[in-house]
């Protein structure tokens, strides 16, 4: 990864020749990526990119801040912890974008804690592959947004069991008019 102008630009080592790519490690102008952090790029650069520039650009600077300071990530920067990092930028982007306008802090601040404790259940018993665990944290945060904006939301210590009865006291014209939000847009 290298660092051009504020904008973070992954390249492959097999775009340069030996000694550029010594210069620019040596020099401070490029980092190498670990397995994890490739495998997270590989996803962003394909898929990520296309949904949002901005979090594909925090990613990559994400990558960059833990290559440049590794005393302040090595105790911490676990595969689990590296995915919820880069999950939780693109969580706070859509999220922000649903509730900021109207002003509910405390809906935004419920969402995401009850996406953080949905991830770490999706990565201990569903999937440790970052890209299936993007799209399942994009289908709970749509169904919860959904929920959010229809005066759903249960507060974190709900159990699934009074989700769903909240769900099945709306009316259907009332659920069919808040699902229209699109978590997956792209944007910019």
């Amino acid at each position: 990864m290298r660092a051009n102008r504020g904008h973070q630009i992954a390249m492959l080592t097999s775009s340069a020749d030996v000694n550029t790519f010594h210069h620019l490690l040596i020099s401070g102008q490029a980092y190498p990526l670990t397995p994890d952090m490739e495998h997270i790029q590989d996803v962003m650069e394909v898929w990520g990119r296309n949904h949002s520039a901005f979090w594909h650009q925090r990613v990559l600077l994400l990558f960059q801040q833990a290559c440049e300071n590794p005393h302040r990530f090595s105790d911490n920067l676990t595969r689990k912890f590296l995915i919820l990092l880069c999950i939780r930028i693109r969580v706070d982007e859509v999220v922000k974008k649903h509730f900021a306008f109207l002003y509910m802090q405390d809906a935004i601040d419920e969402l995401t804690f009850q996406w953080h404790c949905a991830f770490h259940d999706m990565y201990e018993h569903t999937t440790k592959d970052y890209f299936e665990l993007v799209i399942c944290s994009m289908r709970f945060l749509d169904k919860k947004i959904n929920h959010a904006l229809s005066g759903q939301l249960a507060p974190h210590g709900a159990s699934e069991a009074e989700e769903e009865e909240a769900e099945e006291r709306s009316t259907p014209d009332e659920a069919s008019s808040s699902s229209m939000v699109t978590v997956s847009s792209s944007e910019e």
